[in-house]
């Protein structure tokens, strides 16, 4: 039976020149997505700064007027679609009640910017600065604990 608490991992771990213990973090994170699905991961080098930063540039960009915001809605930007390399994938403001997957009420009542690609605006320097450095902070990371997971998989395929 699954527990109720997130699982918790220590990412640091990934590091250690001792083979057991690289081993025991493989298996927590196999436990973790077998019970839960998702996990928080601890001790991942991402700077606190960095994570403290995003949230903050996210709250000054949906203070902006919307006529500002819209100017980012890939709707409005012919072309504007996910290449091969994950270009321009979802980096684009999402208005209010634009998504509706189910089409059974008037729209999600959320806004959203999603991030990915490139984003050409000189008037959101600051927050395209630190999307862009949380972004590659986000894939190096999900790079490493795929390598780790790759590695759990090699040893059950084996």
């Amino acid at each position: 039976m699954a527990s109720d608490s997130i699982p918790n991992i220590d990412f640091s771990a990934s590091t250690s020149p001792d083979g057991a213990v690289r081993d025991a973090l493989v298996q927590q994170l196999r436990a973790a997505c077998e019970s839960h699905g998702f996990f928080e991961l601890t001790g991942h080098g991402v700077p606190q700064s960095l994570l403290g930063e995003v949230p903050e540039q996210s709250e000054k960009l949906f203070a902006l007027p919307l006529e500002v915001k819209e100017k980012h809605n890939e709707a409005d930007e012919p072309g504007a679609r996910p290449g091969p390399d994950l270009s321009l994938c979802g980096r684009r403001y999402e208005r209010l009640r634009s998504q509706n997957f189910e089409k059974r009420t008037a729209g999600d009542l959320k806004e959203g910017f999603d991030l990915g690609g490139d984003l050409a605006s000189d008037h959101l320097s600051r927050f395209r600065r630190v999307v862009d450095e949380y972004f590659a902070a986000m894939l190096d990371l999900s790079k490493r604990v795929l390598a780790r997971a790759q590695m759990d998989a090699a040893t059950v395929v084996a």
